[in-house]
């Protein structure tokens, strides 16, 4: 589950899945590989289908590297996933 996009979690939305869950993915594995965690480890479905991702304080990261997960996971693919 930690790793499903939200057009995976309800699929009675009956969206596409494509390449963008893919996109989507990538973006949680490189969380895990920054904080150790998945985003979505404590707030499970509901948190996925909500996009609400915290970025912890430690380690400390630059912001680039967050904007680079941010656009990965939560901005740029759920924006498209609403397109589609």
């Amino acid at each position: 589950m930690a790793y499903r996009s939200p057009e995976m979690v309800d699929l009675y939305q009956e969206k596409w899945i494509d390449e963008k869950a893919d996109v989507w993915a990538l973006g949680c594995i490189l969380y895990k590989l920054a904080y150790f965690v998945t985003p979505f480890e404590d707030g499970g479905r509901l948190k996925i289908l909500n996009v609400k991702v915290d970025f912890p304080d430690t380690p400390r990261f630059s912001n680039e590297l967050i904007n680079v997960i941010s656009k990965f996971d939560f901005t740029i693919v759920f924006l498209f996933s609403i397109v589609s």
